[in-house]
């Protein structure tokens, strides 16, 4: 198990992910291939890419804790 800034993420977890990652893959690759051309812009440009813990693109690594009301506020209007 892997705790990277209080995320947690287990051999299963990365299996799992995995296991995503290279189904949608695969059905992005089938559907590139039986689509006509005309319909392919409809299509992702890449399969699904799950975070990983600790990942600098990962946003939920970049979310903060506000506690200050006025910032609050003005987020609210």
């Amino acid at each position: 198990m892997w705790r990277v800034e209080g995320q947690q993420w287990t051999v299963r977890d990365e299996l799992f992910a995995q296991l995503l990652e290279r189904v949608d893959a695969w059905g992005l690759t089938n559907a590139r291939i039986q689509l006509p051309k005309k319909h392919q812009k409809y299509l992702p440009e890449s399969s699904i890419q799950v975070p990983r813990p600790g990942d600098v693109a990962n946003d939920r690594a970049r979310d903060r804790v506000i506690t200050d009301a006025r910032e609050i506020a003005a987020f609210f209007g």
